[in-house]
């Protein structure tokens, strides 16, 4: 009878260490897919796009960047560039450009060679000025066109960078 009890123990020993090796083995490759993916990453971080808070705060960065970068003073047309940059940020097109940037940041992330993360949109400028082009055309040539706009500048986290 003794040793009917010792395997039933060892059996549940078991059955309980597999259990954690499996659920250990599903987190990683979880982590592996959604954090450690950067093609995966950019994804969800465009899916997050559909927040219209998000939507807002990127609206506000791309424009404070705008007017920050431009030639000609454009604080008075501030609220139409806004308003175009909102609902720019709404669009396939942004969110491809986003989707483009978000890799690009994770990959240098995961890689370590960079200080600084920098969140930049390529070209966004130059969509905000075709935007812009419809309503109205003077204010559309003060923007500059080719600019790049950067959304996010931080240091990563220091269990990234060690």
């Amino acid at each position: 009878m003794a040793v009917g009890k010792g395997r039933s123990a060892a059996s549940l020993v078991l059955a309980i260490l597999a259990s954690v090796a499996l659920l250990g083995a599903l987190a990683t490759d979880y982590a592996s897919r959604a954090l450690f993916d950067s093609d995966n990453f950019a994804n969800r971080a465009a899916v997050a796009l559909e927040d219209d808070a998000l939507d807002a705060e990127i609206g506000r960065r791309v424009t404070d960047d705008l007017i920050l970068n431009a030639e000609r003073n454009l604080i008075g047309a501030r609220p139409v560039i806004e308003q175009v940059v909102s609902s720019v940020v709404g669009t396939g097109a942004f969110q491809s450009l986003f989707r483009g940037a978000v890799r690009d940041v994770h990959r240098s992330i995961f890689s370590g060679d960079q200080n600084t993360v920098t969140l930049t949109i390529a070209d966004l400028g130059a969509t905000i000025r075709g935007a812009v082009q419809a309503i109205n055309p003077k204010l559309a040539k003060k923007i500059p066109g080719g600019s790049d706009i950067e959304v996010l500048q931080s240091d990563p986290p220091d269990v990234l960078v060690d």
